[in-house]
Order: C-alpha cells, then sequence, then structure tokens
C-alpha cells in the first residue's frame, strides 16, 4: 500500500492512498443485459413488490397473460423459474441479494405480509436502451433547460429531465433522438426545477456522530453549514465522511477546516480536522459528492448515525435528538440503487425523513454547473419535507423489503441499518413534491477509498 504524507495546519498526518475500482449501476445492468438479451428491468412498484420486466417479445405467449390481458403477471416465488431464464435469476439474486428475492416482508406486527412478485412486458431491452442512452446523454445534457438523463426501468424509456416542457423543446429533443434512429416511444421529457446543493442537530453533543450539524468558516461572519454523515476509517486513519461541495474548492484537496458544533458559539465548537481526499474528476463529471477528513485528534466517535424524535417534520420543525434515537450503521449496502427501494437520513435541518427511489444512476447538472454522473432521486414520503439546506452530506440509509408501513416501524425501533449513500441536493417536480439525490456507495468508496466501519 503506497502511503502519502501530508502536512495540515501544522499536523503531519499519514494518509493511505487507496484505489478502488468503480462500475456504474447501469454498467452493471448492461453486464445482466449482455448475459441476457431479454432482460429489460428490475424495480419494487409502491406495494413493495418485485417486478421483473423482459423484453424481446420473451413473454408474449398465449399461456402468460390471461384474458383480461394484465400489463403484468403475478407469479410466486417458487415458480419465477418457469417464466425467467435460470441464469438471469441467478444474475438477479448475485446483483440484488437474498432480501429483494424475500417472500415474506419485515412488519410492525407479527404478522406475515407475503412480497409479490410479478412478470412484465417490454417493448425494449435495457442492452437497447443503453446503447441509446450512451449515444445521446452527452448530448442532451449540455442542452439548455435539460436538468438530467436518466435510464428509466419503470417506464421502459430514457427520460429526460428539463426544467419547462415547452413544444420548441419536445421538438428539439425529437429530432435529436431521431437522428440517432432512437424510437419516440423510447424516451420521454418530466418537468424538475433546478437542482440545488443543500449546504446553507446544532450542539456539541457525545461522541461524534452521523447526523450532527458540521461547519465551515467561509469570511466574516459567513458559514457554510452541513451535515455531518458518518464515521469512517481509511486505512488506519479516522475521520468524518460528508459533501465535497462543503469544502471550500469541490473536488480538490483545499485543506478546508471543519468543525462540528454551531458558529454563534465557537468557543464551545469543536475543530475535527481538515479535509484531505475529495470527490474526483472522471470524464466530465464526478460520481460522487464526498470528502474524507482525518481527525486532528483521537475524538470519541461512534459509527451511529442520530435520528429525531420525529419524522418527516420539515425545516420549520425544531429537531430535537433523544437519548437512544441512534441506528447503528449495520452494513455498506452497495447495491443501494435499487428503483422502489426505502430510504431515509437525517440532516441538520429537516432532522429524519423517507422517501422512495424514483430514479437509479441519472446523470444531473446543478445549479453551479457540476454534472454529476449516475446518482440515484428520491421523492419524499411527505411533500417538501425530505431535505433543505444544511442537509448536505446526510447518511442515506435504506432496504429493499418492507411493508409500506415499515418505515415508521424502522423509524421506531431499529437500531441498525444499511448505509446506501451520501444526500447531497434537491429539486422539484410537477406536484411530485421535493426530490432529493445522494451518490451511491459504491461511487464514495471509490472516490474516497473508506472501506472500514468500525
Amino acid at each position: 500500500m503506497k502511503i502519502v504524507k501530508i502536512l495540515a495546519i501544522g499536523l503531519s498526518v499519514m494518509i493511505p492512498s487507496i484505489g478502488y475500482s468503480y462500475q456504474s449501476y447501469d454498467e452493471k445492468l448492461k453486464q445482466i443485459g449482455d448475459d441476457n438479451p431479454e432482460f429489460a428491468g428490475f424495480y419494487i412498484d409502491d406495494s413493495n413488490n418485485v417486478v421483473i420486466s423482459l423484453a424481446n417479445g420473451r413473454i408474449y405467449d398465449s399461456t402468460f397473460l390471461d384474458k383480461k390481458n394484465l400489463s403484468k403477471k403475478a407469479v410466486s416465488l417458487k415458480k419465477i423459474s418457469n417464466y425467467i431464464d435460470k441464469k438471469l435469476l441467478k444474475d438477479l439474486k448475485k446483483m440484488y441479494g437474498v432480501e429483494a428475492f424475500d417472500s415474506e416482508l419485515k412488519h410492525p406486527s407479527s404478522k406475515t405480509v407475503e412480497r409479490k412478485f410479478y412478470i412484465k412486458p417490454a417493448k425494449y431491452s435495457f442492452g437497447e436502451l443503453y446503447d441509446w442512452y450512451g449515444a445521446i446523454k452527452d448530448k442532451v445534457i449540455n442542452t439548455t433547460g435539460v436538468i438530467g438523463t436518466d435510464i428509466d426501468e419503470v417506464s421502459n424509456k430514457i427520460t429526460i429531465l428539463v426544467d419547462d416542457v415547452e413544444s420548441f423543446r419536445v421538438e428539439k429533443m425529437k429530432n435529436l433522438f431521431s437522428s440517432f434512429g432512437i424510437p419516440s416511444d423510447a424516451y420521454g421529457l418530466e418537468k424538475r426545477t433546478p437542482i440545488l446543493e443543500d449546504a446553507t442537530l446544532k450542539d456539541t453533543t457525545g461522541p461524534i456522530s452521523g447526523g450532527l450539524q458540521i461547519f465551515r468558516h467561509v469570511s466574516g461572519t459567513r458559514y457554510s453549514i452541513c451535515s455531518l454523515g458518518f464515521v469512517a476509517n481509511r486505512g488506519s486513519v479516522k475521520g468524518i465522511v460528508t459533501n465535497s461541495h462543503c469544502t471550500a474548492i469541490f473536488g480538490q484537496n483545499d485543506s478546508s477546516v471543519l468543525y462540528q458544533g454551531t458558529p454563534i458559539n465557537m468557543s464551545q465548537s469543536r475543530r475535527l480536522g481538515a479535509s484531505m481526499v475529495e470527490s474526483r474528476y472522471r470524464n466530465g463529471g464526478y460520481i460522487s459528492d464526498a470528502v474524507f477528513i482525518p481527525f486532528d485528534i483521537p475524538f470519541s466517535s461512534s459509527t451511529s448515525v442520530l435520528k429525531t424524535a420525529k419524522l418527516n417534520k420539515g425545516s420549520g420543525y425544531p429537531h430535537v435528538l433523544k437519548t437512544g434515537r441512534s441506528r447503528q450503521i449495520s452494513s455498506l449496502y452497495n447495491m443501494g440503487s435499487t428503483v422502489g427501494m426505502g430510504v431515509y437520513k437525517t440532516g441538520r435541518t429537516t432532522g429524519t425523513s423517507s422517501g422512495h427511489l424514483v430514479r437509479s444512476c441519472v446523470n444531473v447538472r446543478t445549479t453551479s454547473n457540476r454534472l454529476m454522473k449516475c446518482q440515484n432521486e428520491v421523492s419524499a414520503d411527505v411533500r417538501y419535507n425530505y431535505s433543505a439546506g444544511g442537509d448536505s452530506g446526510a447518511a442515506v440509509f435504506g432496504s429493499t423489503t418492507g411493508s409500506s408501513d415499515y418505515w415508521k416501524y424502522i423509524y421506531k425501533y431499529a437500531r441498525s441499518a444499511n448505509l446506501v449513500g451520501l444526500h447531497w441536493g434537491g429539486s422539484s417536480g410537477s406536484g411530485l413534491g421535493l426530490f432529493g439525490y445522494y451518490s451511491p456507495m459504491n461511487a464514495v468508496i471509490a472516490d474516497l477509498g473508506v472501506s472500514d466501519f468500525e
């Protein structure tokens, strides 16, 4: 292992130079598609049931769809192999884990809730959409008014997120797609407002834990306020992970100093350390918004992330932390990009809030003109309450299993959680409420080299 010696504010810190390979969520799905040409998508629907989409006429036969001409067919887990090639089923289980194929959902009561599995016909395979998307994504994302681009597993289309769905833009998109031979029913437009980074639990309390307010002094009485994501190790060095845009210069090891506490009471705030390892610029954009900050001194810290006394109360609510209101990071959930999965986070502004993943591996451009590649989009469970300024850097947790009321149970009772990513910004859409965006953990790991959570 190569060791790099870095001098920061009079402290000599040995930082291991650790390299990790990176493969995006879409690239992993493309691999499955290469081996299984009929594969079109995998997601969790609104009722927490598993939906597997197949294309190329694989399931258009007289024995599959019933006389009611349903758009999808429910099958039991035992019989799912009758409709899906065994190789594809094996690849999906490897990709999403055994949890996603659990036929019994977790429930607050002692009752067993059965999860259903659906096979859904699709017109286009994931491989077809992936190739078309690769041909146009760079041109589209640089078009005025475009917020983001995505391969949508649910609608079986390429989706373009725009700030205003105007007729001239529809025509412009139509001409661009047709020039690449892409059918008109293989793409669609959806409205979004510009995506803001959320930089603008405040007390110094107990061990350093995720969810607490952190800040950087900008100048005079100006401070940049964010949320502490989680405590991590990089090799033998312990520190915290939060967003790179919470430092002075995004993506550069600029030795920005971060504190925990409140700027109005600096005497009781704790200097945590200076930024050392940040997000890397890759092929025109970034795959994560993340920074690792090694502790100046061996602080008392915890791998737990705090949660607030109330769920989904929004930025106007006084978020109070109570004894025992925390959850331990139980596992590093690298595949936390399954469309439909439930997620939640704790930020210093909106407290603990929940939502569902609606887009995976979406390319988006922020109001600072930064291209964020293969990020995940969350739709809030309670309108306008998922995130706000100051929530940047919050850890995101999730699960592919759970009944519709599972999150209230998780919030109230659970003491452990699966870490899936790092929250960094938000937007709003056409009457759908607030959307949040997070960098998936495999991207954070690839950029920072953090791998050990005590």
